[in-house]
């Protein structure tokens, strides 16, 4: 029999004053069997900061035709393709051609060992961002992530301030690379 992911129920409050977005949503999250909960919580914070009408997380970890995050225009055009991890640049350049951008946020103790045999290839890619969250903040943000609780994102000049559950840290993420658009 084959296990069930574990269903998580997130009140999100986004702030996000760069932009001037400031959605309050209602979303439900499935972690898969194989998935870590660090996983779970960059794939929200990755949505958090993406954030825009029609955004959707995939069916999950399980689907390799699919990214962890997308959004789709009404014409059905893929507008943003969003990795977390540290794919494949071959599934990160295969996904540029694919979307109008494409966002990687990288995360985990070998982030460094990952992003130095991926960066020559990934250089050329002009829609991609790629974004690298602090291992440590991660892991001080953890403790806060229940089956039923809040989030609340405030994004100004590109500072994330997290406030998950009973735990509070501000974050600054690493871009590595921006977009052109």
């Amino acid at each position: 029999m084959a296990l069930k992911p574990t269903i998580y129920k997130v009140d999100l409050s986004l702030s996000d004053m760069d932009r001037h977005r400031y959605p309050q949503l209602r979303l439900t999250l499935a972690l898969h069997p194989s998935e870590t909960e660090e996983r779970l919580l960059v794939r929200l914070l990755a949505f958090a900061d993406c954030y825009a009408e029609g955004i959707e997380f995939t069916r999950g970890i399980s689907q390799t035709d699919e990214p962890d995050v997308w959004q789709h225009s009404l014409s059905g055009e893929i507008e943003q393709w969003i990795e977390v991890g540290q794919p494949d640049a071959e599934r990160v350049i295969s996904s540029a051609r694919k979307a109008k951008r494409v966002a990687v946020y990288a995360y985990g103790s070998s982030c460094r060992v990952w992003q130095q045999k991926q960066a020559a290839k990934l250089a050329g890619v002009r829609n991609l961002d790629l974004c690298v969250l602090p291992y440590d903040a991660l892991q001080a943000l953890l403790p806060g992530l229940s089956r039923n609780c809040s989030c609340s994102l405030m994004i100004s000049d590109g500072e994330w301030m997290v406030t998950l559950g009973e735990v509070s840290l501000s974050l600054a993420p690493q871009w590595l690379q921006r977009s052109e658009g």
